[in-house]
């Protein structure tokens, strides 16, 4: 079955700030809106808060009173299986966030990774990559845990982005 893209739609040469993207909201229980529309200059400004903040790493705390940033793991050595902890702290991590079931989206990425990616697999698929497994939240603290559900050790520079 084909995607909603695959159906033939025209390609845009041209973008506007006024277009609109659609988006899934995963509000629970399924309140509504389920869906809603971004527009360009939305996505793009989400970007350049994230993209701006880069939160004070030490360790494997990291400190950031924004609502959104990315965190830079200079080194980062995970065996196959290998697991790691990350914890934001952040004072916009409220107890009336927390109450409204708020919950910081996030994801770990490669920036030099010497792991590499299997070819001759199926479609080919990351020999090292993070998979996130575990995640809490305390007043102040997001707390992560990945492991490294790879083929292969994960050697390198990776980059955590994440949004309140």
């Amino acid at each position: 079955m084909p995607g909603f893209l695959t159906n033939g739609l025209p390609f845009s040469t041209f973008l506007s700030p006024r277009m609109l993207v659609p988006v899934d909201t995963n509000l629970p229980r399924g309140e509504a809106p389920q869906s809603v529309a971004a527009s360009l200059v939305q996505i793009a400004g989400m970007y350049a808060e994230v993209a701006s903040n880069q939160a004070a790493l030490a360790g494997t705390e990291a400190t950031s009173h924004r609502l959104g940033g990315y965190i830079n793991i200079p080194s980062l050595s995970t065996p196959v299986g290998g697991e790691y902890s990350l914890t934001l702290v952040n004072n916009l991590i409220t107890p009336q966030y927390i109450a409204v079931g708020g919950f910081p989206q996030v994801a770990m990425l490669s920036r030099d990774n010497t792991g590499g990616i299997v070819t001759n697999a199926h479609p080919p698929v990351m020999s090292a990559r993070m998979e996130l497994i575990e995640h809490g939240l305390d007043v102040g603290h997001a707390h992560w845990l990945w492991v490294n559900a790879g083929h292969s050790p994960l050697n390198g520079t990776m980059i955590v982005v994440w949004h309140l």
